[in-house]
């Protein structure tokens, strides 16, 4: 499984079941990232960040397909990454 947060070590599979241990959530509410993002890292706060638009994707996925949205099950989370600035 690929990482997805190198500076506190966890992967897909991490996330994945922490999300999935975290839904549905008892008041109604959605799943905060802040939580996920706690549960798979052991507490720590994210550091440089960049894993925070993959996690929110996943979230959102799973919250889909939890919900029977049927067009969440055959999306793949996609993440924005910044362009590299030209030097030319």
């Amino acid at each position: 499984m690929a990482y997805v947060c190198l500076c506190n070590s966890f992967n897909e599979g991490t996330l994945e079941a922490a999300i999935d241990d975290m839904l549905p959530p008892e008041d109604g509410a959605s799943v905060k990232l802040s939580d996920v993002y706690k549960r798979c890292s052991g507490g720590e706060k994210p550091q440089c960040g960049k894993c925070l638009q993959q996690i929110k994707a996943s979230i959102q996925a799973r919250q889909d397909v939890n919900t029977g949205n049927s067009a969440a099950e055959d999306s793949i989370p996609v993440v924005n990454l910044p362009t590299p600035a030209n030097d030319s």
